[in-house]
């Protein structure tokens, strides 16, 4: 008998339970099998949770063994973690060719928006006869995930490129002014309050910026300024 592990090595002496090797072998296959299981499911699914694979493998498996078998299969290359979940290698990035072209539309009206963020209803009452709300949310969760789009917090997307650019305009324009406006937000991004205040909420959620009072000002500006507060103190 092996201690949790090929071999009979002493797995960081968690537990009195033993298994053979044979047997955690056929339970890492098993697994394996498991999360081919959950992605096949749904093309556009990326990544399979931890807490679905372990329910499906066997909701009574020791979390303690369940957890070293992940990381198992992670090391030898058979696993991916990634985005909170699980990959398997060879079936990252197999779409079937309607989810390919569905993504390939939301990456071109995406990107025409420019600085103007839009929802997935927007899309959809363009561009979405045929399309099933379900599977445009799944598309729109796949491009995030792959780090194509960003999701702001009033639920709504810009590309990423568009986000660079933005981050790029408002931290050259505090650095030269101190401090970005709505009205300021008019000058470099095209719109006012309602369009600004969610991708500036956002540039606050990423640590680019923070609110003070009606302006944002750098996130760096403010803890030098409260270092220098302190040190004259």
């Amino acid at each position: 008998m092996a201690h949790l592990a090929s071999g009979g090595k002493d797995v960081g002496k968690v537990t009195e339970l033993h298994i053979s090797e044979n047997h955690y072998e056929t339970l890492l296959i098993r697994l394996l099998n498991v999360t081919e299981e959950i992605l096949a499911e749904d093309s556009c699914k990326m990544v399979a949770k931890a807490n679905e694979i372990h329910h499906r493998l066997d909701p009574n498996l020791a979390e303690f063994l369940f957890e070293k078998m992940l990381r198992d299969l992670c090391t030898k290359g058979k696993l991916i973690r990634s985005n909170g979940g699980y990959q398997i290698p060879v079936l990252v990035g197999r779409l079937s060719p309607n989810k390919r072209h569905l993504i390939e539309k939301l990456k071109e009206f995406a990107a025409k928006q420019g600085y103007v963020s839009f929802s997935a209803g927007t899309f959809h009452n363009l561009h979405g006869d045929g399309i099933q709300w379900k599977e445009l949310q799944k598309a729109l969760d796949y491009l995030h995930i792959q780090g194509k789009i960003v999701r702001l917090n009033d639920g709504r997307y810009l590309t990423s490129e568009a986000l660079q650019e933005i981050v790029e305009k408002v931290r050259t324009l505090i650095q030269q002014k101190g401090s970005l406006t709505i009205k300021d937000s008019i000058e470099i991004l095209g719109y006012g309050r309602l369009r600004a205040v969610p991708v500036l909420d956002y540039l606050d959620t990423i640590g680019l910026t923070r609110r003070v009072a009606d302006v944002r000002v750098l996130r760096l500006f403010c803890v030098k300024e409260k270092r220098e507060t302190a040190h004259t103190c």
